[in-house]
């Protein structure tokens, strides 16, 4: 009998059951149940019409569930079957016609109706779904069965659990990916498989031991622009994390696959990164050589794009050099660069040039540029990880303690899962510093032992550096000669092999910091001022204001100006305080009012003023001050000796 010749009454009764208590009529009758057989389960009272226009339903909910029970195994696998083709017939849902064929044991028809389904959910954005489909398909799909389909399948399984964002379903797929292509000698398979472990894991040594696998297989087995991006990968991971000698290491792949390529656009790019892991050590002449070797073969051979890449690299030497304007202008060249190509590059350069404004003290481009690239659609979290920190920065510094609170947190976030030292360094240094201007010492004191700890697991030489000033000077106005030492013991083996400006401005505070511990402050003044102007030269306001800000000095102008051009208001007070109070006699009377806890209204009335002239007064008096509220203001002025309240 063909499968959907007429069938019995029996037969009739049982694909009923097997579609369950209401179902489609269509579906049974495709199916190979004839009118006659139909009629007569109605006229027995067994079926009646469904809820539904076209459906029919059994009368007791519990007879479906006895029947299935009773049928055969060979029967139920027959019915099945038949149901699954009528089913495909009707265009049902491709999950009803596979789970038909799965119960008829037809697994290659249902893997293929399940793989359906997963596709159908997949175009609809129901990815959660469609992993739960495919992963169904999968289960049924033996590895000698279509090996290339099923890694097909599996390619698509991991893309649409990456768009859940469900690793571990996505981790699944590759490492069956990465096992299939060990055992087939798929070299490609292989290096891919390992590259998307890598960037799934949450283990950052881990990641790196992914990509350093991936770049082997890769430098053995595949031709030279596939070794080159794997191999790019894993130096980029060791830079992020700092570890300049590894990358150094694996550079040799990188420098090897370029070279065999014969391609001028990867002989541009490796020449810039080998610059940059030169910078990164310290060897400055040799970086700058490297680059400006990478821009001439890049323009020589008219590739826009590398063009774009040597400016970027440039930029970043310059960072390492201490250069910070040449950094901002070579960032500058190469967002213009990626503009005209038009592939949204420039988002890199921006984050940079972002950090690069709030070093030279342009803190309103920084906060901008960083706002523009937070809004960039699916931005990498590498990419969030600088703005936030750049936001935090600035906040910090400006005394903005919950949003600074709030972008500290984001940045060390993605900072940490992204293995970004060197932005955690410098996040680290604005935490520290969060938490003095707080009044939280010890938290300050475990911000800043987290930098000492951290930069001994790298081969940093520059961004620790305002850390280890900040964290020096805190450790000795708490006493703390051991870690002060430390400090300072690390900041000259950076300055052995990196010497910067602001390194040996940093050793200067340090050591006189060190002296007046010890009971010797006869040259301390004439250390920091010595030190602040080297800050001054090398174009960083931020560490000259904070370095004045300890000096006894009787002008501070200056510095005052600098403070206010940034908003520093912690620095800034500092900066007023000791000067006595400069307030008018007036508006110490305000505040005194205020300190009383008087409204506008009630100190008009007590000074015989309107209220409106209370108000103009109070503005004056906070903007003296650098405050915004007046609780702040009382709070201020009671810390100076302003104020004596009964």
């Amino acid at each position: 009998m063909s499968r959907r010749s007429k069938i019995d009454a029996t037969a009739a009764l049982e694909r009923a059951a097997l579609l369950g208590r209401e179902f489609p009529l269509a579906l049974l009758r495709s199916s190979g149940v004839s009118e006659s057989d139909l009629a007569a389960l109605f006229d027995a009272g067994t079926l009646a019409d469904g809820k539904q226009p076209g459906f029919a339903r059994f009368t007791n909910a519990a007879e479906p569930k006895k029947l299935v029970a009773a049928i055969p195994w060979s029967r139920a696998r027959d019915h099945h079957l038949a149901l699954g083709e009528a089913a495909k017939q009707q265009r049902l849902p491709a999950e009803t016609v596979a789970a038909h064929f799965e119960a008829a044991h037809r697994f290659d028809l249902a893997r293929a109706q399940w793989l359906k389904a997963g596709e159908c959910a997949c175009s609809a954005g129901d990815y959660r779904k469609a992993l739960e489909h495919i992963d169904r398909c999968l289960a049924l799909w033996p590895w000698d069965d279509s090996p290339d389909d099923r890694v097909r399948v599996l390619r698509e399984m991991a893309r649409c659990a990456a768009n859940a964002r469900l690793c571990d379903a996505a981790r699944k797929a590759w490492e069956e990916l990465a096992d299939h292509a060990l055992d087939t000698g798929h070299h490609g398979l292989r290096a891919e498989s390992l590259h998307q472990l890598a960037a799934l894991s949450s283990d950052v040594a881990k990641t790196g031991t992914l990509l350093a696998e991936a770049a082997e297989v890769a430098a053995r087995e595949l031709p030279p622009a596939e070794a080159w991006h794997h191999a790019l990968a894993h130096v980029d991971h060791l830079c992020n994390r700092v570890r300049i000698a590894a990358a150094r290491q694996a550079f040799g792949l990188m420098e090897d696959a370029a070279e065999k390529s014969g391609s001028p656009a990867l002989r541009s790019e490796m020449l810039g990164w080998k610059g940059l892991l030169a910078a990164m050590a310290g060897e400055a002449d040799t970086a700058r050589h490297c680059v400006e070797e990478s821009l001439r073969v890049a323009i020589a051979h008219e590739l826009p794009e590398q063009t774009a890449i040597a400016y970027k690299r440039r930029a970043n030497i310059a960072d390492y050099a201490g250069e910070y304007l040449l950094e901002k202008q070579s960032h500058g060249v190469a967002i213009r660069y990626c503009r005209d190509a038009g592939d949204g590059s420039e988002v890199v350069c921006m984050g940079c040039l972002s950090y690069a404004c709030f070093r030279t003290g342009d803190w309103k481009d920084a906060v901008d540029t960083a706002r523009e690239v937070l809004v960039v659609p699916d931005l990498h979290p590498a990419l969030k990880a600088i703005a936030c920190g750049v936001l935090g920065l600035v906040t910090t510094f400006r005394g903005e303690r919950s949003a600074a609170w709030r972008h500290l947190g984001d940045s060390l976030k993605y900072q940490r899962a992204e293995g970004m030292v060197g932005m955690e360094l410098l996040s680290l240094w604005s935490l520290g510093y969060w938490h003095e201007t707080n009044g939280d010492a010890d938290a300050a004191t475990a911000s800043y032992d987290e930098i000492r700890t951290l930069w001994r697991e790298t081969d940093d030489l520059h961004d620790a550096i305002p850390g280890l000033l900040f964290a020096g000077a805190h450790y000795a106005e708490r006493g703390k000669p051991a870690q002060l030492a430390d400090c300072i013991d690390i900041l000259n083996h950076i300055r052995r092999r990196n010497d910067l400006p602001e390194c040996r401005a940093a050793l200067l505070v340090l050591g006189a910091e060190q002296a007046k511990l010890e009971g010797d402050s006869s040259r301390f003044d004439a250390d920091l001022k010595e030190a602040a102007g080297l800050e001054a030269k090398a174009g960083l306001p931020l560490e000259q204001l904070w370095i004045e800000c300890r000096r006894t000095a009787d002008d501070r102008r200056e510095a005052i100006a600098i403070a206010t051009r940034l908003g520093a208001r912690p620095l800034l007070s500092l900066l007023k305080d000791g000067h006595g109070n400069d307030l008018t006699p007036r508006q110490v009377e305000v505040l005194s009012l205020l300190a009383s806890g008087l409204t506008s209204k009630e100190i008009g009335d007590r000074m015989q003023l309107s209220t409106r002239t209370v108000e103009m007064h109070v503005g004056r008096l906070l903007e003296r001050m650098n405050c915004r509220t007046r609780p702040e203001a009382v709070a201020l002025a009671q810390s100076r000796g302003w104020l004596k309240l009964p």
